[in-house]
């Protein structure tokens, strides 16, 4: 067992706000520090066994006790496994914001069989797990509940109205977002925007489910102005993949692209303007873990409800977030990034350089990227558009950017399948330190 000293640690949050104990980051995980006269509270958790069923049913991470380190002052160790990428509500989509209002409640429903709930309402003690499934991970937000409506305002300020604003109408997505992210919309708001107000029944668990009665018959349509939700009609992607990896198909692209992972093995992948999501599937089949990510709202709604009816077994999370934004996250880099077909719609719909594209690109990755540069720009297979192009716009000036970042830079040649538009694939490796 390795003996840690506080004064050696990385503590995260507020400390003082979290009555279980105090947080710390060793190696990579996540590891809470109990108060002496915590433990006994701490240990009927997992005597009682709610932490295993709120576990069981995918709401909340798992919660162990560590036995391989120690640290000074505290006797119970309590590690909670981390998510495999970092989202915040920011670049959820709206399913995903009704999904953790949904575990929300269902996690108070069990804890109030031990007369328990949570102390929180907000999203940020969710993370985006496996199959984009948002769970709790805050222990100490498990608290003995006196007031029947405890942390409820807070809860509706910050998933219910958001989300009856959200119902309102097919493109209120990214409003919604924004609003969660600078802490939801107040009750006074709510019921002059939104013309919506109640009041709570007297008991909690009549409570709870007269929030979870509103949410669950809350329709979210999918925008019908979404640009990519349609790119690709192809209901089961992981069938789809899986006729690339057994051989089947004659699209010689994709089979480049698997040859690749088949080499170069990553155990992360970040898929930056992934669509829906066919090339992260891809890769998580072959076993990585895959961070999905798109600005278009409806491809992501669609990769969602496809990984959550056709592919629920595989380690990807999906999330809305713009590719010009360069990544400040460690937890994003991945071994490998994916940004295809994509260059050329940052270049010339955003008006970004080549030096920008290739800062966001690499700001993903760890080591590998593999990108294309399509040398007739917005045009397809019936010539350049615009005509003619920006002389910077070219691929010497593409590579020499991408060189920036990446000690090689290859172009991987392949017979380019008949009808698709003209590009060129990139394999970029050892990232520059």
């Amino acid at each position: 067992m390795k003996e840690l000293k506080q004064s050696q640690l990385k503590w995260l949050g507020v400390r003082f706000l979290d009555p279980l104990g105090k947080v710390f980051e060793y190696e990579g995980r996540y590891v809470r520090a109990t108060y002496p006269h915590k433990i006994s509270f701490i240990e009927s958790l997992f005597s009682s066994r709610v932490l295993e069923s709120l576990e069981a049913k995918g709401l909340t991470c798992k919660f162990s006790k560590v036995s391989d380190i120690s640290l000074d002052g505290f006797d119970l160790l309590i590690e909670q496994h981390a998510a495999p990428f970092e989202l915040r509500i920011e670049n959820w989509s709206v399913d995903t914001i009704k999904e953790a209002a949904l575990n929300y409640l269902s996690i108070n429903l069990a804890l109030l069989e031990f007369n328990l709930g949570l102390n929180d309402g907000h999203a940020g003690n969710f993370a985006i797990f496996d199959n984009s499934t948002p769970k709790f991970f805050d222990l100490g937000s498990i608290i003995e509940i006196k007031n029947p409506h405890h942390a409820l305002d807070e809860f509706c300020r910050n998933f219910v109205h958001p989300l009856i604003l959200a119902s309102k109408g097919k493109n209120l997505g990214r409003l919604t977002r924004l609003l969660c992210q600078n802490g939801g919309i107040g009750f006074k708001e709510s019921h002059d925007l939104l013309d919506f107000k109640f009041e709570y029944p007297s008991k909690r668990k009549e409570t709870l489910l007269f929030l979870q009665s509103i949410i669950e018959n809350l329709s979210l349509d999918t925008p019908d102005s979404t640009l990519w939700k349609d790119y690709r009609n192809i209901t089961d992607l992981k069938t789809e993949a899986t006729k690339v990896i057994e051989g089947e198909t004659q699209n010689t692209r994709n089979t480049t692209i698997l040859d690749l992972l088949r080499k170069i093995k990553p155990h992360s992948v970040t898929d930056i303007g992934c669509n829906d999501g066919f090339f992260s599937i891809l890769a998580a089949m072959l076993g990585a873990k895959a961070l999905a990510l798109d600005t278009d709202e409806g491809a992501i709604r669609k990769l969602i409800f496809n990984l959550k009816n056709n592919s629920h077994d595989l380690k990807i999370t999906a999330g809305i977030k713009p590719a010009e934004i360069v990544n400040l996250s460690e937890k994003n880099k991945s071994d490998m990034v994916f940004a295809l077909a994509l260059s050329h719609h940052l270049f010339f719909t955003c008006k970004f350089n080549f030096e920008h594209i290739a800062k966001c690109f690499s700001s993903y990755s760890k080591e590998f990227l593999i990108t294309e540069f399509m040398p007739n720009g917005m045009g397809g297979v019936k010539g350049p558009n615009p005509n003619p192009l920006p002389p910077h716009y070219n691929l010497e000036e593409y590579i020499y950017c991408l060189s920036e970042y990446f000690e090689k830079v290859d172009i991987i040649d392949y017979k380019m399948p008949e009808g698709n538009s003209p590009r060129t694939l990139i394999l970029c490796s050892k990232k520059k330190k």
